[in-house]
């Protein structure tokens, strides 16, 4: 079983872009997360998720730096060569779920 939830906040506004020869498009974004276990060396992953399709269209523009979202999908590993020709490996969340988190109250104080 491969299966995975995160909670964190968008480092920076998610990108969409598109694969034009297969029509079909992506946003990417990379999510922080916190550990606690430890509140004196409090540490943080940077986790890059990707969601595709309908579903990433469909949140693009509610995907900005410092949103707090749940992300539900699974691992995926790619490896590629680089320009200097080492084998390089990513690890990646593809996410089918996202939730918003933030309060709607606090978002409307910090629109205003």
């Amino acid at each position: 079983m491969n299966k995975v939830m995160l909670i964190g906040r968008l480092t920076r506004d998610a990108e969409i872009r598109e694969i034009k020869e297969r029509e079909i498009s992506f946003l990417k974004f990379t999510l922080a997360v916190s550990r606690y276990y430890d509140k004196q060396n409090n540490k943080t992953d940077y986790i890059p998720v990707i969601v595709w399709g309908k579903h990433a269209k469909a949140i693009e523009k509610y995907m900005l730096k410092g949103k707090l979202v749940s992300v539900i999908g699974k691992i995926q590993t790619k490896s590629y060569e680089d320009k200097n020709g080492f084998r390089r490996k990513i690890v990646e969340v593809v996410s089918n779920e996202i939730k918003f988190l933030d309060p709607k109250k606090l978002e409307n104080v910090v629109n205003s």
